[in-house]
């Protein structure tokens, strides 16, 4: 069964602008890593589309993503 982590539960301080730009900035480096421009720009549209379909910050979108990869990581690492 799926296991959400919340986005809280990884990230404990106020998130500033600042920290959305370098959070994004280093997602779409490892997400497309290798990747043409388009590439690039098709990881940062998805997760600005996700962030105001599901009306969420940059921020919380970025550490969900994570929070779901270290948890698959898990099942495979132990």
């Amino acid at each position: 069964f799926p296991v959400t982590i919340p986005p809280h539960a990884l990230w404990r301080h106020k998130v500033t602008p600042q920290d959305e730009i370098t959070l994004m900035k280093w997602t779409v480096a490892m997400e497309a890593e290798g990747e043409p421009l388009e590439g690039k720009l098709g990881v940062a549209f998805v997760i600005i589309r996700r962030s105001k379909n599901w009306k969420q910050p940059i921020s919380d979108i970025i550490l969900r993503m994570v929070g779901k990869v270290k948890l698959l990581l898990s099942y495979f690492v132990y």
